[in-house]
């Protein structure tokens, strides 16, 4: 395979797959690729490879997807039993060791019959949608799946069974829950939407009440520049409009952004209410310190994971366990201090418990979850979407290969060949 040329070396790694649209009317691709977890390559083009392109109005459900599946296991499968022969002479192979992609794709490529919308919410353990958080995690005291049970219990079978599932190598480990969906796309929105509104409440934060929203908002979006550039954080969020605080499909508040855009935003948020908790005007305010608590352990968990390496020590990987369940304890006081007032903020979804999932993780395998989750991937496939928009309707998979090996070459030629930790 070429791309056991691209990653140079016998390698360890794994698909990951995902749609994304890449026209204005709608239309979308199914894109599946291959990554190398220990490539230190920073451009994602350097380091991801296309196995299968397809647009979404040629698939016939999960046949098709199945079909594509079967030719993708088969050559990895060759790369791990018999490798394969390099110019040079070296024979190279390659393990699965990771299967990627936000919980949608996972449970189609999968055909998992737990997910979100299903009772029965996690692939690693029983919880069901009326208990699937509490804190502190008691995860690690329930019952957990190990790879007969997982195949056995969560797995549709028949003429639906995975391709996936019978690689040589696989255990249900490999089915990672991916941090930038779980917590960037998912707990850092619903914190920094609701904290921003709980804000809004206050006479004296972001201008005063006998401003419009609107406004305050605007105001809001000019202290966190100013925040940004003292600190020298780099960032490309728009500014801040009511839309933008409320969800796309439900009522509550959610920030719309991309997934660094909402890290940034937490962090100056952070700093912004814990220096309000500590201040006496609102020293016996009741929602204030609650707000202070809940995003600094969110804002410590990140910036932890971002400190430290891909292998973690015991204590570590605990401490992390400490910042996932004072955050979410936190989060959950204020859920239902935000229920008794009779408002929507905070809300409890399912993404939470994956949150607790990762944390759990991390204490068992002692792998930073941060260099599995899918920022590199998710750009190389917005990449590649945007090269199929300038294809016609008859060889938009075709243009997106050959300008994929196009754009690879040009920058083998620049030497472009920066290192990065690989997350």
């Amino acid at each position: 395979m070429r791309c056991t040329a691209m990653f140079g070396m016998s390698s360890r790694g794994g698909p990951s797959g995902d749609e994304a649209q890449y026209r204005e009317n709608g239309d979308e691709v199914m894109l599946i690729t291959l990554g190398s977890i220990l490539d230190k390559r920073k451009h994602s083009v350097e380091s991801c490879y296309p196995l299968s392109i397809c647009r979404s109005e040629l698939k016939a459900g999960f046949p098709t997807t199945r079909a594509i599946l079967e030719a993708v296991v088969k050559s990895l499968e060759s790369l791990y039993f018999d490798g394969a022969l390099m110019p040079g002479g070296e024979r190279v192979f390659f393990a699965v060791c990771e299967i990627r992609g936000d919980w949608k794709w996972q449970q189609e490529w999968l055909q998992l019959s737990c997910n979100y919308l299903c009772n029965m919410i996690c692939h690693n353990c029983r919880a069901t949608k009326p208990s699937y958080v509490s804190a502190p995690s008691k995860l690690a005291t329930e019952f957990r799946h190990d790879t007969p049970s997982f195949l056995a219990e969560c797995c549709k079978h028949g003429d639906l069974f995975s391709p996936l599932l019978s690689l040589p190598s696989f255990r249900m480990q490999m089915v990672r829950w991916d941090g930038m969906h779980v917590n960037n796309l998912g707990t850092d929105l619903w914190v920094c939407g609701s904290v921003i509104k709980k804000l809004l409440d206050y006479d004296n934060i972001f201008g005063g009440l006998d401003m419009d929203e609107p406004d305050r908002l605007l105001l809001a979006y000019d202290m966190f520049k100013t925040w940004s550039r003292t600190n020298k954080v780099r960032h490309s969020m728009p500014k801040f409009r009511p839309w933008r605080l409320r969800s796309k499909n439900h009522p509550w508040p959610e920030l719309q952004s991309k997934a660094y855009n909402a890290r940034c935003v937490l962090a100056w948020l952070c700093d912004e209410v814990v220096a309000l908790a500590n201040s006496e005007s609102f020293r016996d305010d009741q929602w204030m310190p609650l707000l202070a608590s809940c995003t600094f352990h969110l804002a410590e968990w990140h910036r932890k994971t971002e400190l430290l390496g891909r292998f973690l020590v015991p204590d570590e990987a605990m401490d992390l366990q400490r910042e996932c369940d004072g955050c979410l304890t936190y989060y959950l006081v204020l859920s239902h201090m935000a229920v008794a007032a009779g408002v929507l903020l905070f809300p409890i979804r399912p993404k939470l418990h994956a949150f607790q999932e990762i944390a759990l993780a991390q204490r068992e395998d002692l792998i930073n979850h941060r260099f599995y989750q899918g920022f590199k991937p998710e750009d190389f496939i917005g990449r590649v979407s945007t090269i199929c928009g300038a294809g016609n309707n008859s060889n938009v998979e075709y243009i997106a290969i050959q300008r994929f090996y196009v754009g690879q070459k040009s920058h083998e030629r620049l030497g472009n060949d920066s290192s990065s930790d690989g997350a």
